[in-house]
Formats: C-alpha cells, sequence, structure tokens
C-alpha cells in the first residue's frame, strides 16, 4: 500500500513539473564558454538562445550557396579588390555600362567625351551599372539645372542692357549695338580675344556704348578725311553719313562736294562715291 502510495506522489511531482515548463536560455558567460569575449554574440548577451539562431539562419540565406570573402590583411590589394569587382556585377569593361542620354534644352550639347571618360572612371573604381547610371543621371541634371540657371541670368542682363542702350542712344540703340560688335570684330585682336570680350562683357551696356561711340568717331573721321574706315559700314550707315555730306553745312565736305574750285573737292566726290558703293552692296 505504502509503495503504491510513494509512486503516485511521484508521477503526481513530475506532472506537475513538467506543466510548469522549462525556463528559457539566455545568453551569458556561462552559457558562452570559451566564446563568452567573442564580439559576435554581444549583441546576443541577455537575450535568449533562439536569437542566435535565428541571426545564423538570416545569414546563411542572405549568404546563399556562394561567398564573396572582402580583402584583408595581406589580400587588400588592388588586384584582389578587381577579382571582388567583377564578382559582385562590373561589367567586363568599360563599354558595358549602359547610361539613358537626357533630353538637353536647346542651346547645351550633350557631351560624348565625358561619357566616355565616365565609363572609364567607373569601371577602374570598380561601380556597378545602377550605382554608375544613377550617378551619371544625377550628373546630368545639375548640368541642365546650372544651364538653365545661367541663361536665366543672361537673359536679364540682356535685357537690362538693351533698356539702357535705349536709353543711352534712343531709336538708334540698335544701330549702335551693331556698330559695336564690329567694332570689336575689328580691334578685339585675336578670335579667342575676341570671344572673351564678348562673353564676359557683352551684355555690359556702358562697354557697349564705348565701343559704339568708338566706331562712330572712328567712322566720321575717316570720312571726313576720305578715308575709308577700318571696319565695315552698313549701308544705313552709309547712307546717313551721304546725306549729312550733301546736306550738313557744318559737315567740311559739304562745301568741298557742292564747289567744284573747292580744294577738297575730289576728295569729297570720292568719299560720296565710295558711301554709294556700300549702299548698293547693302
Amino acid at each position: 500500500m505504502s509503495n503504491g502510495s510513494g509512486n503516485s506522489g511521484e508521477s503526481s511531482g513530475q506532472g506537475n513539473q513538467g506543466g510548469q515548463g522549462l525556463q528559457p536560455i539566455t545568453i551569458n558567460a556561462d552559457v558562452l564558454g570559451e566564446y563568452k569575449d567573442n564580439p559576435i554574440f554581444k549583441p546576443f548577451e541577455g537575450k535568449p538562445v533562439q536569437e542566435v539562431f535565428k541571426s545564423f539562419v538570416n545569414a546563411q540565406q542572405l549568404i546563399g550557396g556562394e561567398k564573396i570573402t572582402l580583402p584583408t590583411g595581406k589580400n587588400d590589394t588592388p588586384e584582389y579588390w578587381q577579382q571582388v569587382f567583377d564578382r559582385l556585377g562590373r561589367p567586363k569593361d568599360a563599354d558595358g555600362y549602359q547610361f539613358e542620354k537626357p533630353p538637353l534644352p536647346e542651346g547645351l550639347a550633350y557631351n560624348e567625351d565625358l561619357e566616355k571618360s565616365f565609363k572609364k572612371v567607373c569601371h577602374e573604381a570598380g561601380i556597378l551599372p545602377k550605382q554608375a547610371a544613377t550617378l551619371y543621371k544625377f550628373y546630368n541634371d545639375l548640368v541642365v539645372e546650372s544651364f538653365a540657371a545661367n541663361k536665366t541670368a543672361l537673359d536679364g542682363q540682356y535685357e537690362k542692357a538693351s533698356a539702357k542702350m535705349k536709353e543711352t542712344f534712343g531709336a538708334k540703340a540698335d544701330e549702335a549695338v551693331g556698330l559695336a560688335n564690329r567694332v570689336l570684330q575689328t580691334f578685339g585682336g585675336a578670335p579667342e580675344d575676341i570671344e572673351y570680350i564678348a562673353k564676359n562683357y557683352g551684355n555690359d551696356p556702358v562697354i557697349t556704348a564705348m565701343l559704339a561711340r568708338i566706331g562712330q568717331q572712328t567712322r566720321e573721321d575717316a570720312l571726313v578725311k576720305g578715308e575709308k574706315a577700318t571696319f565695315d559700314l552698313d549701308a544705313a550707315g552709309a547712307k546717313q553719313r551721304k546725306m549729312d555730306i550733301l546736306t550738313n553745312k557744318e559737315n567740311p565736305l559739304n562745301a568741298a562736294y557742292l564747289d567744284k574750285k573747292h580744294i577738297r573737292h575730289n576728295e569729297a566726290v570720292e568719299t560720296v562715291l565710295k558711301l554709294n558703293e556700300i549702299i548698293m552692296a547693302g
């Protein structure tokens, strides 16, 4: 009777213990043993051991069947890194990169040489195709934005310059601008010097007005002396100068042209003939 009663108590005790269940094992120095100082397990301290299992499974799924070892120590060489870039998906050569040409505004040309150089640099740096395309698009977007901003600024400068020229020369503002351009082409020097002046001072009304006045004075001096101006005179300007000789009594060549006995009569006639040639050619 007593043996049966004892067996019954033990069975009941084991049942209660099983009902309570096992306490979860947490990561601590005792559990880790010789790996307690390994930094890999630092993030798991105090957490259930299941967290370690989950992390291990996720790592295996991420790595897959093929591992790529990053160059460290003696393997940290340019040659080894080239192998890593190739395994990650870098194109075989620079021509393997494919970029979509961006839509460019009028006046902005696509730079083929820049694209070629960019591909070369990307390949040397180990940039992957999608990364390279993203960087290239970002650069081109900046170029377009900068071009648009510069154009807006230049348009504003041009409008201000035009208003100032009209204020200075009135109805003859366009003629003055044309004259200033011809003076620049004649006296500006080498082509690169002319381009520099036009680019940096083309919308400066002070410089433009100065060139126009130089042109007017030079042209008048040449015509009064019966000489050919040192730069081309347009038809409208030639017609105006001719009428000035024929009708303006203050012009030194007016009296000379009308008086055959005047000492400068031949000079005046030749000047009018030259002006007629310019008028006819225009």
